[in-house]
């Protein structure tokens, strides 16, 4: 997991522990968890609007009467 082993985690998890307290974790978490919420909700609204992009500018466009131009003369 991210080249990180068990024994990092922990010492991780301790020094979180010891810097925040028992009692502000549940709340940082919860902060972290909507951060990554928005987050993924931002990313999936860029993909689909690129994907929609995308689509129209692959779709051939149909223009009727694109030969005839109003108003020039042919010879």
């Amino acid at each position: 997991m991210f080249g990180i082993s068990q024994a990092d985690l922990l010492v991780i998890l301790l020094l979180i522990l010891i810097l925040f307290g028992p009692k502000k974790i549940p709340g940082i978490m919860r902060s972290l968890g909507v951060g990554v919420r928005e987050l993924k909700r931002a990313s999936r609204e860029a993909t689909d609007e690129f994907h929609r992009l995308t689509a129209e500018s692959e779709a051939p466009e149909e223009h009727p009467g694109a030969d005839e131009h109003p108003g020039e003369k042919t010879v």
